[in-house]
């Protein structure tokens, strides 16, 4: 177990490869190289030189620490000639405070990654032909702003990025990732890409413009939870995933997407200006008292606070409102109408709907000038039904209208509008 000690002149090279229990130091110098291919248990400590490397492939248990120099470079890749044999195991490695460091990991697993606050960072990972890119590695990153975390078939990672802006995590590749733990600090336009993942965890704090893309092919992200801070215009993307829980702060302008995913948890604050766009299906959606837009699609679920609110819901949808001036389209569904001054939606083919809480002293419905006419002449399809009024389209009887604990004599030409 030697120590190798070299001063501060640049261009210093050593290498030791196979070694067991080795300490390697380097001084202050510029573009030192070590080489310690299959090595055990080694330190290596360079200093604070700019363009410095170490290539540990295929080490273990090795403390690796570099200075606080810019373009430093650490590749813990596979043994050379090998690729099916695992990278970095269990592995401490350590990068200062310059920019454009570099982490290169392949098959790696258990590693402890740390690098500094300089900007543009990056921390990169490869599987193996066996295995995992990355498994159960911490990687943490300063509060640098352009770092970059891409990881390819990770599996059980932390990965930690400060308050810099412009960060960017991207575990997609060819390669599902599962079970990760991502954390982004509260810089602006930060970016996570997830692709097919599933049961990872992602917390975005609270810059404005932070977005989120749990994108993919066919099946997309399964089971991922999403939480994103107080920033104005966040984005959450959601691809063709199921399960997800997602849940945005109380800033304005937010944006979540769902191009075709069913069974997920969409959550906004109070922020004004929130917009869902749900192309899927049997999703819960609530929002909090802002004026926000909602279009969902059919069997969801849907909860608006009190602000007024424009809602279009698929068929066999749910829908409560809140005490803001809301404003519904719906498809058969069960509407549940707050204290605002509602107004409902029902032309074309609207199917069987029922509104509940509708109050003739402020809520209107609007209905197909071309089917009904006007409320004289819809006077014969408003039937009391019970402690219920009911109306139905003359043309369509499968198009039907139940207001309940209304009566038909408290209905008023002022309830209807003629579209």
């Amino acid at each position: 177990m030697p120590t190798i000690i070299l001063g501060n002149r640049r261009n210093l090279s050593v290498s030791d490869d196979n070694s067991n229990g080795d300490t390697i130091i380097l001084g202050n110098g510029a573009d030192d190289t070590v080489s310690a291919a299959s090595s055990q248990y080694d330190t290596i400590l360079l200093g604070n030189g700019a363009n410095d490397a170490v290539s540990a492939a295929a080490s273990q248990y090795d403390t690796i620490i570099l200075g606080n120099g810019a373009g430093d470079v650490v590749n813990a890749l596979g043994k050379v000639g090998d690729p099916a044999l695992p990278g970095s195991l269990y592995n401490t490695i350590t990068l200062g405070n310059g920019r454009g460091d570099t982490v290169n990991l392949f098959g790696a697993s258990n590693d402890a990654i740390t690098l500094g606050n300089g900007a543009g960072d990056t921390v990169s990972a490869t599987p193996n032909l066996t295995d995992f890119s990355s498994r159960y590695d911490t990687i943490t990153l300063g509060n640098g702003t352009a770092d970059i975390v891409s990881l390819d078939n990770s599996q059980g990672d932390t990965i930690t990025l400060g308050n810099g802006v412009r960060n960017t995590v991207d575990i997609t590749g060819f390669f599902p990732s599962s079970g990760d733990t991502i954390i982004l600090g509260n810089g602006a336009a930060d970016s996570v890409n997830v692709g097919e993942g599933s049961d990872n965890r992602i917390i975005v704090g609270n810059g404005d413009g932070d977005s989120i893309d749990l994108g993919g092919g066919s099946f997309g992200a399964q089971g991922d939870t999403i939480i994103v801070g107080d920033g104005q215009a966040d984005a959450v993307t959601i691809g063709h995933g199921s399960n997800n829980n997602i849940a945005l702060g109380n800033g304005d302008h937010d944006v979540v997407n769902n191009q075709g995913g069913s069974h997920n948890t969409i959550t906004l604050g109070n922020g004004a200006g929130d917009v869902v766009n749900d192309a899927g299906s049997s999703d819960t959606i609530t929002l909090g008292n802002g004026a926000d837009t909602i279009t969902a699609g059919a069997d969801s679920l849907i909860m608006v606070g009190n602000g007024a609110d424009t809602i279009t819901a698929g068929a066999d949808s749910t829908i409560t409102l809140g005490n803001g001036a809301d404003t519904v389209t719906a498809v058969s569904s069960l509407i549940n109408g707050g204290h605002g001054h509602d107004t409902f939606m029902l032309t074309g083919s609207f199917g069987e709907d029922t509104i509940t809480n509708f109050s003739p002293a402020h809520d209107n419905i609007v209905l197909a000038q071309a089917v009904f006419g006007n409320f004289g002449a819809m006077q014969h399809d408003i039937a009391q039904v019970g402690a219920n009024t009911v109306i139905t389209d003359p043309q369509n009887s499968a198009n039907m209208i139940t207001l309940t604990g209304v009566k038909t004599s408290s209905l008023h030409a002022s309830d209807f509008q003629f579209a």
